[in-house]
Parts: C-alpha cells; structure tokens; sequence
C-alpha cells in the first residue's frame, strides 16, 4: 500500500489530488499519506466486494 501511495504522490493522479486537499485541510504530510492509503485500501476492498460479488 505505501509503494502504491507514495508513487500517486509523486505523479499527477487523483491520488495526488487527495494528497493534497488533505494537506490543505490541516493535516501532516504523515496524516495526509495515511488517509491516502485509507482510501487506497477502501477501493481495492470495494473491487475485491464486486468481484466476489460477480462469482
């Protein structure tokens, strides 16, 4: 999950976006990095739901 946040960070993705609205609101960059990987983390569970879903 790091590898994958940090390498949205980096880049010009929606995950940078996100990254940067969350440091816009106030929080750490670590705090910001950590609800990227929450966000992260909750789509790849909503696909794994759909997929299971689909079985």
């Amino acid at each position: 999950m790091h590898l994958i946040a940090v390498t949205q960070v980096r880049h010009d993705t929606a995950g940078r976006v996100y990254y940067q609205r969350k440091l816009a609101e106030g929080k750490t960059e670590k705090e910001a990095l950590r609800a990227l990987k929450r966000c992260i983390s909750n789509a790849v569970w909503r696909q794994l739901q759909v997929d299971l879903a689909a079985r």
